[in-house]
């Protein structure tokens, strides 16, 4: 047969460990979600600077270098040489070894790299050619 009985009882339970626990465990998620902040942002700065950098590759450039003008006030430049040295030749002064040939002994000629232009002179003339220096990134 079955009783029924009825039971009174009183439990205690001892939470202040437990509430201390879930304190220290909450205060420690939020120092780690500080520390985590500036490393989120460093990341994201890196994620931009890879994808810059990736726009950038996928590109090609062009540098067109004009030397026209220079290599026209070097012209004029060794005009002004030459009339100087015939006027003080005239004048009976002796200039001895300068030389108004862009560098070039009289008669001689001479190619020589200007910074990725070549420059050609030979006894009172001096000539260009125009680089283009391409990169594909």
């Amino acid at each position: 047969m079955a009783q029924n009985f009825t039971v009174n009882y009183d439990i205690n339970v001892l939470s202040q460990d437990a509430v201390t626990a879930i304190n220290s465990f909450t205060q420690a998620t939020k120092k780690l979600d500080q520390a985590m902040r500036p490393f989120r942002k460093l990341n994201t700065s890196i994620s931009n600077l890879q994808n810059n950098l990736t726009k950038l590759n996928a590109k090609t450039y062009t540098v067109k270098l004009e030397t026209k003008k220079a290599v026209n006030n070097v012209d004029k430049l060794i005009g002004r040489l030459r009339r100087l040295k015939a006027e003080a030749k005239g004048a009976g002064i002796n200039l001895g070894s300068i030389n108004t040939a862009g560098g070039v002994a009289a008669g001689g000629s001479s190619n020589r790299s200007t910074g990725g232009k070549r420059v050609t002179a030979s006894a009172g003339k001096t000539s260009t050619s125009s680089s283009v220096i391409s990169r594909n990134m």
